[in-house]
């Protein structure tokens, strides 16, 4: 892979502790498979960093977390960028592709409090009557309230640090972050509860590490050559749907693929309603061969409800 153009490779990213620890994670990937270039690592704020404090459905969406870096692309400032899959809007800037994935260590939610809060069992038991729950996610908020109505589900925004403190200061009893997160930080002297339940779909992508690329670039065979090959393409699908539909936290969204057979996937989906109570649950299975035919019915069935909802 001696055909770069330069000797130094500049890799974006967000500026949070956890989105540098993956930058630095991508960087000693890449360093093994080009062992002759420097590999620089560019840390640019974003929009969703600069404001922790405005809901994303009113700061602009998902896209607040990767449009400075998408621009930083176009520009040649930097030959790729490093985010975390779930942060890639479903509308990619022009001239970039998503050119690989790496496999999440796990893609649960997880409960953070302070010791002696949370009930010993099953997460819809554990919580006090009440419980003041702290997330700044719309599917979070949904999958809690169809299982748990009592609960006051509270925004909180901020990276992984300014979300602790506020549970340290007992503006909550409990929150709710991606488990990989907390593990890839080491958060340590919180109980910290992974959410079993499969009812509780993660959000699309969610733990995944993705680089993102300019599609004429000769850093894609590097990237290819680090990324994980089944997760990439299930990425890619997962990606492909939002796309189609166009969600970019209008609406609630869970959503796991998982391998559960050789060549056989299993995609589950969990919509709800931005404003009511109304849910919506799939399940479909299909092959590799099979999957462009899955998708497109699947993206139906979602377009229908929208329209259904929406009027």
């Amino acid at each position: 892979m001696d055909h770069l153009p330069k000797k130094i490779i500049k890799l974006g990213t967000r500026g949070s502790p956890l989105a540098l620890v993956q930058a630095h994670h991508v960087q000693a990937l890449l360093q093994t498979v080009l062992p002759a270039y420097t590999i620089e690592i560019v840390p640019i704020q974003t929009t969703g960093d600069k404001d922790q404090r405005t809901p994303l459905s009113e700061l602009g969406g998902k896209n607040v977390f990767i449009r400075e870096l998408e621009t930083a692309l176009q520009d040649h400032r930097i030959d790729l960028a490093v985010h975390s899959l779930k942060d890639v809007t479903s509308s990619m800037a022009d001239g970039l592709i998503l050119a690989g994935c790496l496999a999440p260590e796990t893609n649960r939610d997880a409960w953070v409090a302070l010791p002696g809060v949370l009930a010993p069992g099953p997460w819809q038991k554990s919580l006090p009557e009440g419980a003041r729950i702290g997330t700044g996610s719309a599917r979070r908020r949904a999958l809690l309230k169809a299982q748990r109505p009592d609960l006051q589900c509270l925004d909180l925004r901020g990276n992984v640090g300014t979300r602790l403190q506020h549970l340290n200061d007992r503006a909550f009893d409990a929150i709710l972050l991606s488990e990989v997160g907390l593990r890839r930080l080491n958060i340590q002297g919180y109980e910290i509860r992974p959410i079993e339940d499969p009812d509780f779909l993660p959000a699309p992508g969610q733990g995944v590490i993705a680089m993102q690329a300019r599609n004429d670039h000769p850093i894609l065979t590097a990237i290819t050559a680090i990324s994980d090959p089944i997760t990439t393409q299930i990425s890619l699908w997962e990606w492909q749907v939002l796309a189609a539909i166009g969600f970019d936290c209008r609406f609630p969204l869970g959503m796991e693929t998982r391998v559960t057979a050789p060549d056989t996937f299993t995609l589950s989906l969990f919509l709800a309603h931005p404003t009511g109570p109304e849910t919506l649950r799939l399940t479909h299975h299909f092959t590799a061969q099979t999957a462009a035919t899955i998708l497109a019915k699947l993206e139906s069935e979602l377009k229908a409800q929208v329209r259904d909802w929406t009027g």
